[in-house]
């Protein structure tokens, strides 16, 4: 206990140095090639989908967070990046989102005609 006590001031003077940590954006997921995949597999994927839209999401929501709270002294180099990450993330997002669409209209013509 007495540890716990020693710990807990440093640990709220770390969270209180920094008003947020970095974001951290989610990995792209894996979309299978629809016309060679099982059913299971394409659930899989479309959760693994959803799990990496919802992160993308927070981590959106957390670069306007660092945005909403920059200093107004901020160097505009800073600014562009998170711009830049934000557009790169939309875009990603988009990207995903056809591959799988893709897939899915693949592996339901290949059923179609099964």
């Amino acid at each position: 206990m007495k540890k716990l006590l020693q710990i807990l001031p440093a640990g709220l003077l770390l969270v209180a140095s920094g008003a947020y940590a970095e974001c951290s954006r989610p990995g792209s997921p894996v979309v299978p090639d629809g016309a060679a995949t099982t059913e299971a597999e394409l659930v899989d994927a479309q959760t693994a989908v959803k799990e990496f839209m919802e992160g993308t999401n927070a981590y959106l929501e957390c670069l306007a967070q660092e945005e909403a709270d920059a200093p107004e002294d901020e160097a505009p180099e800073v600014g562009s990046a998170r711009i830049a990450a934000h557009n790169q993330a939309v875009d990603d997002m988009e990207v995903i989102a056809e591959q799988f669409n893709i897939a899915v209209r693949a592996w339901k013509a290949l059923s179609a005609e099964e």
